[in-house]
């Protein structure tokens, strides 16, 4: 975590915002790829960030919270009435291992390597981009304590392990805390055992920030230097049945 703290610091608000953009040109390629369509520089913009987060969900809070903290201003934009997604109605079940503090505390030994070992060889998870699983459970122990460090709160038990757990008998080492419903799944979950306990206080925490949420904008088009292939500028959002460019 410290490590993780001084490259923060290290990266500059400029270089943040650059390297942003092309992490978001290419994220917002695949939504125009399913239809979104380009538009036109407009001649005024209604507001303006370093950084536009489409969505206020499980991904585009902890974006946003990543990008304030780093030195950028941002702009969420979420079309429903409220922030939180699918995962704000979710059991918000995380399983969340490779050495987590919470781990650490009962005694359970555990890596990334371990995780990885685990998931590969479970049915369910054999046939997965390995890479992807590879990072998962590299940045695993890293999510639990980042969302502890933002609000979440996660209750004192010690996990266990079983065949009901996420990942099924092939889990080597206990990852998992008590079910919290009868569906048959168990996962570290944070105090309360539902979506709210995971998203509001990531929500308390990026409004702390500095985060402005705009809801009930739902994005139409990106908008983009002359050419439909330029450098993203900017979205088009609709609100209450008037554009808003941002």
């Amino acid at each position: 975590m410290k490590k993780d703290q001084e490259t923060k610091k290290d990266l500059s608000r400029r270089d943040f915002v650059k390297t942003t953009a092309v992490i978001g040109a290419t994220a917002m390629a695949g939504i125009g790829a399913k239809g979104v369509a380009a538009a036109t520089v407009p001649r005024r913009w209604d507001k303006a960030a370093d950084v536009v987060v489409v969505g206020a969900g499980a991904t585009g809070i902890p974006a946003a919270i990543e990008a304030t903290e780093s030195g950028a201003s941002v702009i969420v934009i979420e079309q429903n009435y409220d922030i939180g997604g699918h995962a704000i109605q979710s059991g918000a079940y995380l399983p969340l291992g490779g050495g987590t503090s919470l781990q650490k505390k009962y005694g359970i030994e555990d890596s990334p390597d371990l995780y990885f070992s685990d998931l590969i060889k479970n049915p369910d998870f054999r046939y997965n981009d390995r890479d992807l699983v590879r990072t998962f459970c590299d940045w695993s122990a890293r999510t639990f304590e980042w969302l502890i460090a933002h609000g979440v709160v996660f209750p004192d038990l010690a996990p266990v392990a079983g065949a009901a757990q996420v990942g099924g008998n092939a889990q080597s080492v206990k990852r998992s805390q008590n079910p919290v419903w009868s569906g048959g799944v168990s996962a570290v979950s944070p105090l309360g055992a539902n979506g709210a306990a995971l998203m509001r206080p990531l929500e308390a925490n990026a409004r702390k920030l500095g985060v402005e949420f705009l809801l009930q904008h739902s994005m139409t088009s990106l908008i983009r230097e002359p050419n439909s292939q330029g450098r993203v500028l900017g979205i088009a959002a609709t609100h209450q049945g008037k554009t808003v460019n941002i």
